[in-house]
């Protein structure tokens, strides 16, 4: 009898905890925005600390495709694993900060993201904007080697699509990061 009225406490404090009641750490999220080799994963190594996470699409991809496939082969799988690591990661109560490094460069693409997050797990929801300009990502990006190299025509596609996030898009804080990696917060 003992055991099944902590059993039964035990399970109503986990009911407690998923519904938001009791809360361990507050989760910061920083949503990353900008093309490729602007920075982001910079960025991200120089800023991680202890209870951060950093949730990388690409790291994903690299470790679901082959090598002898195409760089989309498996996209869909790719996202759905990227967004159930985001939601995975909401929910550890010894993480605080996610940093979400993906291309992000448009409304369109953030809200897809952001549609299939779990906001209810997000105290604060900020992004980064990186603003490296075009000449400065094509240089970054001679540098890269294997799959981390991305063509020159699609960085100028990608950079040519780029659309600033704006409040109403629902952060808490829109942050530029320029080509040194000086962080400054945008008025929103």
């Amino acid at each position: 009898m003992s055991n099944v009225r902590h059993s039964m406490k035990l399970k109503s404090f986990v009911i407690i905890l998923k519904m938001g009641c009791i809360r361990m750490k507050q989760k910061r999220v920083f949503l990353l925005a900008g093309p490729p080799a602007s920075g982001k994963s910079t960025w991200v190594r120089n800023n991680m600390t202890v209870g951060s996470e950093w949730i990388s699409r690409d790291n994903i991809r690299f470790s679901i495709i082959k090598d002898d496939e195409d760089y989309f082969a498996h996209e869909d799988e790719v996202f759905d694993t990227f967004i159930a690591y985001i939601n995975q990661t909401l929910e550890n109560p010894n993480i605080d900060t996610i940093f979400i490094d993906a291309t992000h460069l448009n409304r369109k693409s953030r809200n897809k993201t952001l549609f299939r997050v779990h906001k209810e797990n997000i105290d604060e929801l900020n992004c980064v904007c990186f603003t490296a300009p075009l000449n400065t990502c094509i240089a970054r990006n001679e540098l890269r080697e294997g799959r981390a190299k991305v063509p020159k025509t699609a960085i100028e596609n990608m950079f040519r699509a780029c659309v600033a996030p704006t409040a109403n898009e629902g952060f808490d804080h829109i942050y530029a990061v320029d080509a040194n990696g000086i962080i400054k917060e945008v008025n929103v």
